[in-house]
C-alpha cells in the first residue's frame, strides 16, 4: 500500500482529451508568451516557473524543471533576494524530490519570517519526506495555528497516519473535508481527501469503509486518478482482479504513469496471461529509466527494485544510495540494505555506499 503524501496533493487532478497533459501544456505557452512581452518582469518568470513545475510533475519530463529553474535564476538577476523567488526554488525542489535541499532553503527563509504559511508548508512536507515526524508536525502545527485549511488538517493527519494513529488521522481528514465544503473548495479537493481517508480505512483492516470512502470520492470527480488508483489496489487486495485490472486501465487512459503500469502488469500476471504483463514491465522499465536519465528523481526508488530484480546490483544500488540521499527514510535504508545483502548472496557484492 503506498502512503499518501503532500507533495502531490494537488498533482492527482483529473486529465482529459487526446493530450492529457493538454491543459498544463497551454498554461506554460501562455507565460511563456507573457514572459517574453515583460522581459524586466521577475513575477512574469516566477509564474511561468511554476506553470513549468506543474508541467513537469504531470509528465515527468524533468527538463521542466530545468527550464524553471533558469527561469528563477533571470528573476534572481532582476530582483535579487526577493521572497517570492525563494519559494518558487523551494517548492520546485519539493516536486523534484531534492528534500534537504527544499528543507534548507525554506528554513533559512524562516529564521527570518517564522510565520511564512507557505514555506512552513515546504519545510513540513520535505521533513515528512525524509522521515522526520517530530520536525514536520512542528511546522505544520505552526502552519495549522496560522490558517487551518483543509491542507493543514491533511498535513497532520499524514503524519498520524504514518505514527499509526488512524483514529486520529482519521479524525483530521474528516476536518479536512469540512474545511474544504465550508470554503467551497473544488469536487476534485474533496475526493482526494475521500481517496486518503479510504486509504487510511484500509490500512487500519477496515476495507468496506475504504470502498465506501473511494465510492464517495468518485462521486464527487468521477475520473479522479487518486480515488482510482487507490480502488484498484483495493480490488486487487481483495483477490477481485479483473475489477482491478479494468480501474487501472481506466487510470492509465486518464493519466500515463509507468508505476501504475507496473502495478498492471502485476495484475495481469496474477491472471496468467504472463507475455503480456511482461511486455508492459519492460515499457515501464524503459520508461522509468528514461525519466530518472533525465533528471526525474521522483523514479529512483522503483527503477532500483527492478534493476535488482534483474540482478544489475551495480545499478540498483547507485539509483537505492541516490534515494536514501534525497529521502533518508527507513524504507530507503532499507531498499539499499536489500540491494547490497542480496548482490552480496549472489556473490556479486557491490561497494557499500
Amino acid at each position: 500500500m503506498k502512503r499518501f503524501s503532500l507533495v502531490f496533493l494537488f498533482a492527482s487532478l483529473p486529465c482529459l482529451g487526446a493530450d492529457p497533459y493538454a491543459a498544463e501544456r497551454t498554461t506554460v505557452a501562455f507565460h511563456t508568451f507573457r514572459a517574453k512581452q515583460r522581459t524586466d518582469d521577475a513575477g512574469a518568470l516566477r509564474m511561468l516557473a511554476n506553470a513549468q513545475v506543474r508541467l513537469a510533475e504531470a509528465t515527468g519530463d524533468a527538463r521542466e524543471y530545468d527550464r524553471a529553474w533558469s527561469g528563477l535564476d533571470e528573476a534572481d538577476r532582476l530582483e535579487p533576494g526577493d521572497p517570492d523567488t525563494l519559494r518558487a526554488r523551494a517548492r520546485l525542489l519539493l516536486s523534484r524530490h531534492r528534500f534537504p535541499q527544499a528543507f534548507a532553503l525554506a528554513e533559512s527563509r524562516l529564521a527570518v519570517d517564522p510565520d511564512d504559511a507557505e514555506l512552513l508548508g515546504v519545510a513540513g512536507d520535505a521533513a515528512f519526506e525524509m522521515g522526520d515526524l517530530t520536525t514536520a508536525e512542528a511546522r505544520y502545527r505552526k502552519l495549522h495555528g496560522i490558517s487551518a485549511r483543509l491542507t493543514s488538517w491533511a498535513r497532520l493527519a499524514q503524519v498520524a497516519e504514518a505514527r499509526g494513529n488512524f483514529a486520529e488521522a482519521v479524525s483530521a481528514l474528516e476536518s479536512a473535508m469540512e474545511s474544504a465544503r465550508r470554503r467551497g473548495a473544488p469536487a476534485e479537493s474533496i475526493a482526494w481527501c475521500h481517496a486518503v481517508l479510504g486509504e487510511v480505512h484500509l490500512v487500519s483492516g477496515n476495507a468496506r469503509e475504504a470502498r465506501r470512502q473511494y465510492a464517495m470520492g468518485l462521486e464527487k470527480s468521477p475520473g479522479h486518478p487518486l480515488v482510482l488508483e487507490h480502488l484498484a489496489e483495493l480490488e486487487k487486495k481483495e483477490g477481485n482482479l479483473a475489477a482491478s485490472e479494468s480501474v487501472y486501465r481506466r487510470l492509465l487512459g486518464l493519466k500515463p504513469d509507468p508505476v501504475n503500469r507496473l502495478r498492471l502488469a502485476e495484475v495481469i500476471a496474477g491472471l496468467g496471461r504472463d507475455q503480456e504483463a511482461a511486455t508492459l514491465r519492460q515499457q515501464s522499465h524503459r520508461e522509468i529509466e528514461q525519466a530518472v536519465a533525465g533528471g526525474n528523481e521522483g523514479y529512483l526508488r522503483p527503477l532500483a527494485e527492478l534493476e535488482l530484480e534483474a540482478g544489475r546490483f551495480a545499478r540498483a544500488a547507485t539509483h537505492a544510495a541516490r534515494d536514501l540521499a534525497l529521502r533518508p527514510t527507513s524504507q530507503s535504508r532499507e531498499l539499499l540494505g536489500r540491494v547490497l545483502s542480496t548482490a552480496a548472496a549472489a556473490g556479486r557484492a557491490v561497494n557499500s555506499f
